[in-house]
């Protein structure tokens, strides 16, 4: 997590395979490495995700209860 906070400034306002796949993984980091609590330690990397979790074709793909 550490690594992708350190980048996620080249991440924001990107919509490429690049950043759906840093958001699908950290979605799946959510669901299976839930206590990691990477977004309690990664504010940054955290908002990035919210907002990325907000567009309708992530959020429309999503698991339920996400």
């Amino acid at each position: 997590y550490r690594a992708l906070d350190e980048i996620v400034s080249e991440l924001e306002g990107k919509k490429h395979m690049g950043a759906l796949t840093v958001a699908c993984a950290l979605s799946y980091a959510d669901w299976r490495g839930a206590e990691d609590n990477w977004r309690v330690k990664h504010a940054r990397l955290d908002a990035w995700m919210k907002e990325i979790e907000q567009h309708q074709s992530f959020a429309t793909t999503s698991r339920p209860n996400a």
